[in-house]
């Protein structure tokens, strides 16, 4: 397999989450890829008009406001890249990020995920054989087909009703299914939807069984969820919008993931592993749109930033689990106002560099750390401790040089390779 050149880090996504990442990274100095399967923009390109987006007047196309994204990401140097990622691989800060590509391999040194969400389905009969044969989930790609047709439209939230007001320019008749009693969409929607008149008309409290059809849609059967009660509606198509469904599957196994797939972050987007970020819908969060998806891409940047600026970073108590972590770590217990700090910073940031494949570097401050210096019995500084999956394998008490670190860690990583192979 082909392995493609290393680089700062790479976005996996270029919808608004992903291109507003590399905007950031790019304006920051550091060097950007991203990588989309599909087209740049996401959900936001398939969305007929955008009209809560700050900074517009009047509503704008999704697949303008898109493009105009992109087009500013790659004008700031983000490099935008055809390709899926199906596997991510490598260790906690510091150490490598391999990409499993479609076509080869891509390295880096931090990651942000931004692969946003799809459509869910119903699961019901008649759906998966008659996808694409009257039953889609864009009205903006496939509504000019249903031209002075029947539609039934599932779901009550606001892409519901935004799908459904934009179907209204073609269809002769919409009835919106939705399986609560009111639906959930915003008033302001709402109160379009009203404005539609006898071209739109609704059943609650009802879910769709099953969709019928031999070669294309002819109708859907309809269970009213209090009653039990089954009825069948003719129509010519089925729009679905009953919400999303991460697409993080190839992550399971990687960084935490909650009960619905959705990856886990902290306020400053990382995830369970260091180096690994994510940003958009893709992570558990109240509100999916496009400006918290931007707003979720521009601290995911800061953060990564932060991250590979600082070769060693500072850690406390509160990170135990990090330096705990699967691999070789080096830890250094000083005061930053130390001289031995001054004196040493540069060496250490150097030598972050040299061994940032295999090696992760941190600061402790020991009034920082006060279980970590009670877990290792630190009684004197400056010390060097060198870690492997936590455990204290080599102690560096004092001013030692640079080739008495190197051949320290050297020694580690050749017994980890030694036990590994055992």
């Amino acid at each position: 397999m082909a392995v493609d050149v290393s680089c700062d880090v790479v976005v996996i996504g270029a919808g608004p989450a992903g291109l507003t990442a590399g905007i950031y990274l790019a304006r920051a100095g550091l060097e950007p890829v991203i990588l989309e399967k599909l087209g740049p923009g996401g959900q936001m390109a398939i969305t007929d008009i955008v009209e809560n987006y700050p900074g517009f007047e009047q509503p704008v196309g999704g697949l303008d406001l898109a493009d105009t994204m992109r087009r500013q990401a790659e004008n700031f140097g983000a490099v935008i890249r055809t390709s899926e990622v199906t596997e991510i691989t490598g260790g906690g800060i510091g150490r490598e990020k391999v990409l499993r590509l479609s076509e080869g391999e891509l390295r880096c040194r931090a990651v942000v995920i931004a692969t946003g969400a799809r459509s869910r389905r119903l699961g019901v009969p008649g759906e998966e054989r008659l996808w694409g044969k009257g039953i889609s989930c864009c009205a903006t790609c496939d509504g000019m087909f249903y031209r002075d047709k029947r539609i039934v439209v599932v779901g009550g939230g606001d892409a519901a009703v935004k799908e459904t007001l934009f179907l209204t320019k073609f269809a002769e008749h919409i009835t919106i299914v939705h399986r609560r009693s009111q639906l959930r969409a915003a008033k302001a929607l709402q109160d379009k939807l009203l404005g539609a008149g006898s071209q739109v008309s609704f059943v609650y409290s009802s879910a769709v069984e099953e969709i019928v059809g031999r070669d294309h849609v002819e109708a859907v059967r309809i269970v009213d969820v209090n009653t039990g009660q089954e009825h069948t509606l003719d129509c010519d198509g089925v729009f679905i919008f009953v919400g999303f469904t991460p697409n993080t599957g190839f992550l399971r196994g990687v960084v935490d993931l909650d009960e619905r797939g959705y990856v886990v972050t902290d306020e400053t987007m990382a995830t369970s592993v260091p180096g690994i970020y994510a940003a958009g819908d893709c992570r558990r969060r109240p509100l999916r749109q496009i400006v918290t998806a931007c707003g979720d891409g521009a601290v995911a940047a800061q953060s990564v930033y932060e991250l590979l600026e600082a070769a060693l970073p500072e850690i406390t108590d509160t990170d135990i689990d990090r330096i705990s972590r699967p691999g070789v770590s080096l830890l250094c217990v000083c005061s930053e106002t130390s001289s031995y700090w001054q004196e040493q910073a540069s060496l250490l940031e150097r030598m972050a560099e040299t061994f940032a494949d295999n090696v992760a570097f941190y600061r402790l401050d020991p009034a920082a750390g006060p279980a970590i210096i009670e877990r290792y019995a630190v009684r004197s500084r400056p010390v060097l401790l060198i870690l492997r999956d936590g455990k204290e394998m080599r102690r560096l008490e004092g001013v030692v040089d640079e080739s008495e670190i190197a051949e320290a860690l050297e020694e580690v990583l050749a017994s980890q390779g030694s036990t590994q192979s055992d």
